[in-house]
């Protein structure tokens, strides 16, 4: 009986291991976007949306409350802030998705869109209209 009862704590044991280790490698914040934007070339609505960053699998997912979202592979990292936010470019009144800077203070530049690099050989919305617009988290 003893035996079997070690044998059920040593497997108890293993078993909370990995799952406390998943949940160190995932971190999750959360924005209000009070403006439609694009991001990796989608067109994305306003509202409520999720950010988890997955430091195992070098991954982030922005999804809103509604079920849309992005994907976004891992790409070169910065360093250099604290706490997480988004770091838009606006020109006019369309947003671009330009940084992602997670809970621990590293972040990754977003591809520039065509589009948005478009608008920036566009010598008079480029510099007359543009603006760098930051989102902190909610928690």
């Amino acid at each position: 009986m003893k035996r079997t009862l070690m044998a059920f704590a040593a497997a108890v044991t293993t078993m909370l291991v990995p799952v406390a280790t998943v949940q160190a490698q995932s971190t999750v914040a959360v924005y209000q976007i009070p403006f439609n934007f694009t991001a990796e070339g989608v067109t994305l609505a306003s509202g409520k949306y999720t950010m988890q960053h997955d430091v195992a699998k070098q991954f982030q997912n922005l999804r809103s409350a509604r079920g849309s979202g992005i994907f976004l592979p891992a790409g070169p990292q910065l360093s250099g802030t604290t706490g997480a936010k988004l770091v838009f470019h606006k020109y006019g009144e369309r947003y671009f998705l330009a940084q992602v800077w997670d809970t621990n203070g590293t972040g990754r530049n977003m591809p520039v869109s065509k589009e948005e690099r478009e608008l920036t050989r566009n010598p008079s919305m480029a510099k007359a209209s543009f603006e760098q617009i930051t989102l902190l988290a909610q928690r």
